[in-house]
């Protein structure tokens, strides 16, 4: 009796249960005929398979771990050809990384050569030297690495960090395989310098803040004293009128009344930066353009300011030397700017000589006061241009002058600066547009 064994009938898995455990068995059936009574019955062949099955879904449980650990992580998996120099993306393991530039992009080309992976590097010298211990690895120098690495995808960067592991090792110890874990880090990237940002405003802010209560005490101190700055010219003008009165010489007389001129200038000099700081503070600062002979303003100024430097300091301005320049700006302004660097020089100058000069440059005129005397500690000379800033709390004034002369040359389009040694003197300088 033949039979044909070729003609199976059914094939399948059935799950059989066992006691405290699950079978996977593999079942193959068979009729057998016969030609003179047909059907006589029927081969069944029963394969225990519950190993294969038990690995295959271990297999399938882990490789659905991997991918959820791969989506979290923003991450992906290559395996690297040292030989080919290729790294490949599967697309069935990496399926998770949709709607991803980075990943869409290598899921495209699938393979992928080390240089052309440098080629979407963003050089500079920390990008080179991250890309060295990758090549170590891929040289079979040492097993692993882990370094982050900017790439332009798509016009756009995208930051990555990249684990590499040394895969398939030969007997020489270089490795035929690099496993590479590709994390996607732009979005941490991202909120990393939004915080950095955040950081820096709160800073600022805390600076600002700072600024404000200083300003605060400063103002606080400025209007404390201010009754004092303005009551001791007063007292000297009222008490040196009075003896004026009574004296019988001229000579006596022309004493006190250089006294008292002198404290007449003081007062409008307090009276005259207080009223220009209100205006600045209410923004009704006024300006009037016309053109202005330069030459001439520093003359008068250089004329009025010789009559007021103290005996032993001598007042220098090379008016012969000086460039005949028509400025259109507001000569009012300029004169109190001038006027102003000015006096603070003959305040501080005891002896030796206060210079004024200006040379024309090729788009602006820069202005130049320097003196001989105390000169600017370096902690001051940062703070100097503030309001309410006074080197020396004991000599007279606002604190005021210089602040109100950065804010004309600033609304002259000029530049203010300062410097200065202490012991030997100061040079103040402005620029204003040509």
């Amino acid at each position: 009796m033949i039979y044909d064994f070729s003609a199976i009938q059914n094939t399948s898995y059935y799950s059989s249960a066992f006691v405290d455990q699950i079978k996977y068995l593999q079942v193959k059936g068979i009729g057998l005929d016969d030609p003179e009574f047909g059907r006589v019955g029927y081969l069944v062949i029963i394969s225990d398979n519950t190993d294969v099955q038990l690995k295959a879904e271990q297999t399938r449980n882990n490789l659905a771990i991997l991918k959820a650990v791969l989506l979290s992580g923003r991450s992906i998996v290559g395996e690297y050809d040292v030989e080919d120099d290729e790294l490949y993306i599967d697309p069935v393991l990496n399926d998770h990384a949709v709607n991803n530039p980075l990943f869409d992009y290598l899921k495209m080309y699938n393979y992928l050569s080390i240089q052309e992976l440098r080629d979407l590097g963003q050089f500079g010298e920390e990008e080179k030297n991250n890309m060295i211990p990758l090549l170590k690895v891929i040289r079979g120098e040492i097993n692993n690495c882990s370094f982050t690495y900017k790439l332009t995808v798509k016009d756009r960067p995208v930051w990555i960090r990249i684990n590499a592991q040394a895969h398939k090792i030969n007997k020489e110890g270089q490795p035929s395989k690099v496993i590479c874990y590709i994390t996607d880090l732009t979005e941490e990237k991202r909120l990393e310098e939004k915080l950095q940002q955040a950081r820096d405003e709160s800073r600022r802010n805390e600076m600002e803040m700072q600024k404000a209560r200083e300003a605060d005490m400063l103002k606080s101190t400025f209007l404390a004293n201010m009754s004092h700055e303005i009551r001791t010219p007063l007292n000297a003008i009222v008490g040196f009128s009075g003896i004026i009165a009574e004296m019988d010489t001229e000579e006596d007389k022309s004493e006190y009344v250089k006294i008292i001129n002198k404290n007449c200038d003081l007062l409008l000099r307090l009276i005259t930066d207080i009223l220009d700081f209100s205006k600045i503070e209410s923004g009704v600062m006024e300006y009037s353009l016309s053109d202005v002979n330069i030459k001439e303003i520093c003359s008068e100024q250089y004329r009025v300011h010789s009559l007021k430097v103290q005996e032993g300091v001598t007042m220098v301005c090379d008016l012969a030397a000086l460039p005949d320049v028509t400025l259109h700006t507001d000569p009012k302004r300029v004169t109190q700017i001038i006027s102003n660097l000015l006096s603070n020089a003959i305040k501080f100058t005891e002896q030796g000589s206060i210079t004024l000069s200006y040379t024309l440059k090729r788009d602006h005129i820069l202005f130049e006061i320097s003196d001989t005397g105390i000169g600017i500690s370096a902690k001051h000379l940062e703070s100097i241009f503030e309001r309410f800033t006074k080197v020396d709390s004991f000599r007279q004034g606002t604190g005021l002058g210089l602040s109100i002369c950065k804010t004309i040359v600033k609304a002259l389009n000029g530049d203010i600066g300062v410097s200065s040694t202490p012991g030997k003197g100061s040079r103040f300088w402005f620029t204003l547009p040509c």
